[in-house]
């Protein structure tokens, strides 16, 4: 993949060892240099490392200029017994693909090429690019999405039906260590002091989420003081117009703090919208039992079960989020803990590491 980081990289590091573990021979390939503020992610690289993986990083997988591609292609014919070595080349993201498909077009044995798209949302306009995307799709052998509605949007797209497949995301059944830092001991002294505590993910700090957030706030209860805690969204983090007191504060999270780290300490998890790394997002806390308060986008929707599972509001409408937070913190602490305990048995059943990297395996078989 073009870099082992956020949420797609969360998922090839979790999927890798887990199939190293179940006795696979995995090697993972990652651009090497840093580019456009994005890069590997320490802690994921440890995974990988940790579970036995092997990583090779050369430049660039994160590059849709010819030259940089073909340097990675020369890559894994010289150093890594060329395409022919593998029985799967499973990639993420178009330009992992078209250099994939150069490398097998290469040797003479047929070796078959399964693509994962991570980040796409149903309201993603077109252009140039996203088509060129959708082209690479069906070049593919097998086209793998996490979630239903996003495969039905490749497929109004133009993408084939039978090249798509889902495979939902696994999270671990248990949350990283707690952070211990500032940031965690003021959430939890909020929460002592009676004060509400929201953790608000999104994948980026857009006009609208930051009115969405601020407009709402202030209609769950003019009494209440509200800490929020922004994680996501690294476009205009320093420059947000966020309060830093009154009846409404807002922190932004440190850009590489994880919110699983931090969530034990929230009320809820809020959800402005479907992009990026949130459907993730929703899975861990489901895991955890933190209650979840999401958009009503398709790929939200397709997880929670609005009342039962988590509760859902119109993203368009201000009011709406204020009205739902309100119905939300004013729900019994039984049925509370009886909605936390729906949402852990739906993340038992369908979003584990194992089930992840059964999907995946299946996906494999059926391209032999």
């Amino acid at each position: 993949m073009a870099f082992v980081s956020g949420a797609a990289g969360k998922a090839v590091a979790e999927l890798a060892v887990g199939q190293k573990r179940a006795g696979h021979h995995v090697t993972v390939v990652t651009s090497k240099t840093p580019a456009g503020g994005v890069m590997n992610q320490p802690v994921l690289m440890r995974k990988l490392s940790d579970g036995g993986v092997f990583v090779h990083a050369v430049d660039s997988l994160a590059s849709r200029q010819t030259a940089p591609n073909a340097d990675v292609v020369q890559f894994i014919h010289d150093h890594l017994g060329t395409a022919a070595a593998f029985d799967v080349l499973h990639t993420h993201g178009t330009v992992p693909s078209v250099i994939a498909i150069a490398a097998a077009r290469r040797v003479t044995a047929r070796v078959p090429i399964l693509q994962t798209s991570h980040e796409w949302t149903v309201s993603r306009p077109g252009g140039g690019r996203q088509a060129y995307d959708l082209e690479v799709m069906n070049l593919v052998d097998r086209a793998v999405v996490p979630t239903w509605s996003v495969a039905e949007h490749f497929v109004s797209r133009g993408v084939v039906r039978r090249q798509l497949a889902v495979v939902p995301y696994g999270v671990l059944p248990d949350p990283p260590p707690s952070s211990g830092d500032m940031l965690e001991r003021e959430m939890h002294a909020w929460r002592a002091a009676g004060g509400l505590v929201l953790c608000y993910v999104s994948a980026t700090t857009t006009s609208h989420d930051q009115r969405l957030l601020l407009n709402a706030l202030p209609f769950v209860d003019a009494r209440l003081k509200i800490l929020c805690v922004f994680f996501g969204g690294q476009e205009s983090r320093a420059t947000a117009p966020w309060p830093t007191d009154g009846p409404v504060t807002v922190r932004v999270a440190p850009q590489e703090a994880a919110v699983r780290q931090y969530s034990h300490e929230a009320d809820f998890l809020v959800l402005p919208s479907g992009d990026g790394e949130q459907p993730l997002a929703v899975l861990e806390a489901f895991c955890d039992q933190v209650p979840v308060v999401a958009s009503r986008v398709p790929e939200l929707s397709e997880f929670i079960d609005d009342g039962q599972t988590g509760w859902l509001f119109d993203p368009t409408d201000t009011r709406a989020l204020a009205e739902t937070l309100t119905l939300a913190r004013s729900t019994a602490p039984h049925a509370l803990r009886a909605l936390c305990q729906r949402a852990r048995v739906r993340y038992q059943q369908e979003f584990t590491i194992d089930r992840m990297v059964t999907g995946y395996m299946r996906e494999y078989a059926r391209l032999g």
